[in-house]
């Protein structure tokens, strides 16, 4: 097996404060145009997760576990130490002496720290913690205040980027001690039966006690594969394309595939992963060892935001008796369209939007805009008016609106084709 990201120079200093485009104050948050992309990289404004509005509505609860399968983590990193997993009921009796925040399953021990960088990248993303004045941000970090922010179970299944060992056990150990979504950045070696029932059992029984009693906010499992980095549409047997779990393709700062990722029929949707190849900064910002924070690329990075996304859902919705399956069914029907930037390679039924994927629908459609009119124009500009119908009767309110332009009329069915203001 090996690990689906590819590392650059990390970086370990601290840039000046940008201004930001969102309430909370992590001074690298504007590097992080995955989250919200205002073209800081030079790519499509708009391409990105639609984080910022999604953080309107949900930034992440402590009694969602996210189980990150990895490298391990840095367990004294600022950003990422107040969102480990505390487990409260460590071993030796449950075979686990020591697991206070995870196992390493291929050492056979409580040793979790990170030597490698990758599995603290993918968690950072996950939920490096929001609002704390330092470094980035993380998808379900919370919004700084004390408790907020999912909880990352960490367990260890490589020492350095292959080989690695304990995989099934690992994904089973996730299942018995309360993780519900599970990232798995990583692929590649022969059919596993022992592994693809550990996931199964993950599946099946993730948020349920032993003997099958619902317990926790979130009652199934949901297990996320990056779909790997070969840069084909052959699937990555036997894991990321088996049907049961979730293959994350990758994109770059223009919703076009990343140039590495796989692709194919059996991608279930895609996210960011970005591109380091020729500009740095076109990767993706996360947390890496020794306290620090690096652009990675790889499906490695894209898995990380689906999960974190996820974790988004499954916080917002813990008291509705979701599922794994529920959570699933929503990142795919939420997603947003790049088939159109994308007409050579299957990449699922879209890039994932965390802010649709958070909405509740009230049950009315919104109402047409009225007064449409062009109020000025510039050699490359246009100022537009409407006026937004209110709420009475049987008018539904948007929450916001979206803007193309096309050459040609646009309607419903070629909406997505045209440009995106």
């Amino acid at each position: 097996y090996e690990i689906y990201g590819q590392q650059t120079s990390p970086t370990y200093t601290r840039e000046q404060v940008m201004e930001l485009f969102s309430e909370f104050d992590d001074p690298r948050l504007n590097e992080q145009w995955h989250y919200n992309n205002t073209g800081q990289t030079g790519g499509t404004p708009g391409a990105d997760i639609k984080l910022f509005p999604a953080w309107d509505i949900e930034t992440g609860d402590s009694e969602i576990i996210v189980q990150v399968v990895d490298t391990g983590i840095d367990l004294n990193h600022p950003d990422l130490q107040n969102m480990l997993w505390v487990n409260p009921f460590p071993g030796p009796e449950n075979g686990y002496d020591g697991d206070l925040h995870g196992w390493s399953h291929v050492t056979n021990s409580s040793n979790i720290q990170d030597t490698n960088g990758h599995g603290s990248h993918c968690s950072g993303t996950i939920a490096a913690t929001n609002n704390n004045g330092i470094g980035v941000a993380g998808i379900a970090g919370g919004d700084g205040t004390e408790g907020s922010g999912v909880r990352i179970m960490t367990s260890r299944v490589f020492v350095g980027s292959s080989g690695g060992g304990g995989f099934a056990e690992a994904v089973v150990y996730g299942a018995d001690n309360g993780a519900v979504i599970a990232n798995h950045s990583w692929g590649g070696g022969g059919f596993s039966q022992a592994l693809r029932d550990a996931i199964l059992y993950f599946i099946e029984n993730a948020g349920y006690d032993s003997e099958g009693n619902p317990v926790g906010p979130v009652q199934g499992g949901l297990v996320i594969f990056a779909a790997g980095n070969n840069g084909s549409a052959n699937p990555n047997q036997p894991i990321a394309s088996n049907p049961e779990v979730m293959a994350i393709a990758s994109t770059n700062h223009n919703d076009q595939k990343s140039w590495y990722s796989q692709h194919g029929s059996w991608i279930t949707v895609s996210a960011p992963g970005g591109e380091t190849n020729t500009v740095n900064s076109q990767g993706v910002l996360s947390t890496v060892t020794n306290g620090g924070y690096a652009f990675f690329q790889g499906t490695s990075m894209a898995a990380p935001h689906a999960v974190g996304v996820a974790a988004l859902v499954a916080s917002s919705f813990k008291d509705d008796g979701i599922s794994g399956e529920d959570i699933k069914e929503r990142l795919i029907a939420t997603s947003d369209p790049i088939a159109h930037l994308n007409p050579n390679h299957l990449m699922g039924e879209g890039r994932i939007n965390a802010f649709r994927a958070l909405e509740q629908d009230d049950g009315v459609a919104p109402a047409d805009i009225v007064n449409l009119e062009v109020v000025s124009t510039g050699q490359t500009s246009v100022t537009l008016s409407w006026t937004a119908p209110g709420s009475s009767g049987m008018e539904g309110v948007a929450y916001q609106y979206e803007v193309r332009y096309s050459k040609n009329p646009i309607n419903a069915l070629n909406f997505y084709g045209a440009q995106e203001a």
